[in-house]
């Protein structure tokens, strides 16, 4: 059944988000486990090498998609906002300018980073047998980034509506698309690890023209020719208030590049270990990830009707239900990791079993970090919902600090493993820093109960 608009500024708080926050946490899931799908494909089909190309292009992609990523949930926490507010003309301007917005952003940061693929994979010291392999996927992944950013875009969009149902459906298109056509390409025609990558490209095309489709439905979005609207003054102010945030973003990935750059020196096996167990720890992330998607909509809409303390009550039912969920991680991850990382590594392969203990190693400490990496995401989400992105970058500041001065500084101290310890300090720091700078700015704004 198709999804509708949610006002989630009436009714019982925690109803409201337990009833938005469950098909969206299923949406992210879901997309997080057929994410890891395409990665076990290229696994298993190519090898480790096609594995390690995987890895090696995770951050250098990542510093430009996490660019349009924050665009694209800004945008979206604007459009929560201004439906809040209860404008109806000015809300399907705002929606059609975010659209052209979004895709207009993601073609300036594809080109940007097509032409900067070769030079950054050379400057991350990316080891010669894997890297024409990393190259060809990175450079489709850029290729692909309007689209990506336009589904961001759109999909946070129809969350801000309160709508999670039309968002569940839509993975389901991109993810059957994306595995469908990877398991196709790589096992029947032997396409390599490049296929991977335009077998994703292909998913979040479908998937972006279910959305338009969905918004059109829910009376939102005009499809009709010339009905698109553009407001400079709209598009000016959506910039201003989600480039810092786009930009933290990406700044935080760039400082993942440091960790890239250790991690390329030790070697094709450690490569495929570590780019194993981010894939892994992301099916970790799906309902995290939700809960904030579905936050951001709540504190959103509630914020533009001005009703606080149904802010605070809606993030009380968020943290407890986050204790929830990463407590069933850390059980699964600690029990089950060592046979859920076989999915992703053939034992026959010469570098299986180096492979598998740099990811088990990893894989159980960013479990323990579980916690502070859900504080990440509802506090920063938050802040989205609140039009206070750019207050984010303190805690973001503090990400790229922990990331950074752990992926240098450990790999001294304790050797080998200590550069997989970077990325779950780094989400410890950022989750307090967070939830610090959400508590003053939420006080300062709102000093009484109302």
């Amino acid at each position: 059944m198709a999804g509708k608009i949610q006002n989630m500024t009436e009714g019982s708080p925690a109803k409201l988000f337990i009833r938005l926050a469950m098909p969206v946490c299923i949406e992210t899931t879901l997309w997080m486990l057929l994410s890891a799908a395409v990665n076990m494909i290229i696994g298993r089909g190519v090898g480790s090498e096609g594995l390690a190309a995987v890895g090696a292009a995770t951050y250098p992609y990542n510093a430009l998609n996490w660019l349009g990523f924050g665009v694209g949930q800004c945008i979206a926490g604007l459009i929560g906002i201004q439906y809040g507010i209860g404008d109806e003309l000015k809300l399907r301007e705002s929606v059609s300018t975010a659209i052209l917005l979004a895709a207009a952003v993601g073609a300036v940061l594809a080109v940007a980073g097509i032409v900067s693929a070769s030079p950054l994979l050379r400057l991350l010291h990316t080891t010669e047998d894997i890297f024409p392999a990393t190259l060809r996927y990175l450079t489709v992944q850029y290729a692909a980034i309007p689209a990506t950013t336009l589904h961001f875009a759109l999909s946070y969009m129809l969350i801000a509506f309160g709508n999670g149902t039309d968002p569940l459906i839509d993975i389901c298109i991109l993810g059957g698309t994306a595995v469908s056509l990877s398991a196709f390409l790589i096992f029947i025609l032997h396409a390599g690890v490049t296929a991977g990558a335009v077998a994703l490209t292909c998913g979040y095309i479908a998937a972006c023209c279910y959305d338009l489709h969905a918004l059109h439905r829910m009376g939102v979005l005009s499809l009709k020719r010339g009905a698109f609207v553009f407001s400079g003054r709209t598009a000016l102010t959506m910039l201003k208030k989600s480039l810092p945030y786009g930009v933290q973003l990406g700044i935080s990935a760039c400082a993942g590049l440091l960790m890239q750059r250790a991690v390329n020196a030790e070697g094709t096996a450690f490569v495929a270990g570590f780019a194993a167990a981010l894939s892994a720890c992301t099916i970790l992330e799906g309902f995290q990830e939700g809960c904030g998607h579905a936050i951001n909509s709540y504190v959103s809409q509630n914020y533009g009707a001005r009703k606080p303390e149904r802010i605070r009550q809606g993030i009380r039912t968020a943290l407890l239900i986050g204790i929830v969920i990463s407590a069933f991680y850390v059980v699964l991850y600690v029990f089950l990791g060592r046979p859920l990382l076989r999915l992703y590594i053939d034992p026959s392969d010469p570098n299986a079993g180096a492979a598998t203990e740099t990811a088990l190693f990893m894989l159980r400490f960013l479990t323990a970090a579980s916690y502070p990496l859900y504080l990440l995401y509802i506090f920063r989400t938050s802040l989205v919902g609140m039009g206070r992105s750019t207050a984010a970058g303190f805690g973001t500041a503090c990400e790229i600090i922990g990331r950074g001065f752990t992926a240098i500084l450990f790999p001294v101290i304790l050797g080998l493993p200590g550069v997989l310890f970077s990325e779950g300090i780094a989400w410890s720091i950022s989750g307090f820093c967070h939830l610090l700078v959400f508590v003053i700015l939420f006080r300062k704004e709102f000093p009484c109960r109302s």
